[in-house]
């Protein structure tokens, strides 16, 4: 069903490859231990990945894929506060709000996207959400769409799931602001910030 629209994916995605023809437009990192753990494999899925020009400089030129970059313009207000702290402009750099997602949400605007649609936003990690942002943490549990996406004792960043919620409200008020429409077209999960649609019935 997406083959035909803009869509951007990130981390992992490749995982699912083999279970679908669908291939993401943009693909896209911010995490550098999963930008570390990836980077030597992610030419034989991509040509392209846009990074975070932070700590996953510098970048190999052996990678045998294009590595673009943005800026990051700093983490959002945990609780929110006005103004957002959302960029619609990624020439000029992009705000952190603790997953990925967010990350996609700004490049979505930034391409002209309107309307955005949110495709399988868990938004919940079971035991990491009592620790501080930006813990690094042994995995334990499964919390990914597909099996031995972590290894047991795997060492990774923990979702604060508060923080995370808190910057999709960045969004949805930029959204609001800007005449951009974003909704959650996930199939169950636990974001609740955007409104909800069917994904079944996005299409035709």
């Amino acid at each position: 069903m997406l083959q035909n629209s803009i869509s951007l994916a990130s981390n992992k995605i490749y995982l699912a490859f083999e279970s679908t023809p669908w291939r993401p437009t943009f693909f896209t990192i911010q995490d550098p231990f999963v930008w570390q753990k990836t980077k030597n494999e992610l030419s034989i899925h991509f040509k392209e990945v846009h990074v975070e020009d932070t700590e996953m400089l510098p970048v190999s030129s052996d990678l045998g894929l294009t590595v673009h970059t943005w800026r990051s313009l700093g983490p959002t207000s945990t609780p929110y506060r006005t103004p957002p702290a959302f960029s619609g402009d990624m020439s000029r750099g992009a705000y952190g709000g603790f997953s990925v997602t967010f990350l996609n949400l700004q490049f979505a605007v930034h391409l002209g996207c309107n309307p955005i649609y949110l495709i399988g936003c868990d938004h919940y990690y079971q035991g990491e959400d009592d620790l501080p942002a930006n813990s690094k943490v042994a995995h334990r549990k499964q919390n990914h769409f597909i099996e031995g996406y972590r290894k047991p004792g795997e060492i990774v960043y923990n979702a604060p799931i508060l923080n995370m919620t808190e910057a999709y409200r960045h969004a949805r008020a930029y959204a609001d602001e800007h005449g951009v429409t974003i909704r959650n077209a996930t199939r169950g999960g636990h974001l609740e910030v955007f409104e909800r649609v069917d994904f079944d019935e996005l299409f035709d």
